[in-house]
């Protein structure tokens, strides 16, 4: 009886490292511990020969008969709501941040990619359209900076509410 080819990686798709966690957690309803090392001891997950704890994700998702994916394994496990969320924090962050330069540090993500997009632009104007009267009443740094503040708290536990 002839061997079964294994199935190989698509040109353009990298081969990511993962850890067994991250592997189990990869898929919608996560795996338990002993379906891993079943499949694992089937070969459909596939060991990093010579690292210990560590499993090629594109290959593994192939040979159990999945597609593999061009995104990092973090990327992919986000949902569209919680992208939607990040990309509302970053435009409120800038929002305020154009506001209140005195009361706000420089947003991360400007330092880091210094381009920001027209979607971000215009989302972060109206932003800036909801607060910027509330500011423009605030005479000192320190109210601009406890308004700030208690805007961003205010988003970040409204974007990401408690499991």
């Amino acid at each position: 009886m002839a061997k079964k080819k294994r199935p190989e990686l698509p040109e353009g798709f990298p081969e990511y490292l993962v850890s067994q966690e991250t592997l189990m957690h990869y898929f919608d309803k996560p795996i338990g511990r002993t379906t891993f090392f079943k499949l694992a001891n089937e070969g459909k997950i596939v060991r990093m020969e010579g690292i210990q704890g560590l499993y090629k994700l594109n290959i593994s998702l192939l040979r159990m008969g999945l597609q593999p994916t061009r995104d990092l394994p973090a990327q992919a496990a986000k949902t569209a709501k919680a992208l939607k969320a990040e990309e509302d924090e970053k435009a409120l962050h800038l929002a305020l941040w154009l506001l209140a330069e005195d009361a706000i540090h420089t947003p991360p993500f400007l330092v880091v990619d210094e381009v920001v997009s027209p979607e971000l632009q215009q989302r972060a104007k109206f932003f800036a359209d909801a607060h910027g009267p509330n500011l423009e009443t605030l005479t000192t740094t320190e109210e601009r900076r406890s308004y700030v503040d208690g805007v961003l708290i205010a988003a970040h536990w409204d974007l990401h509410p408690p499991e």
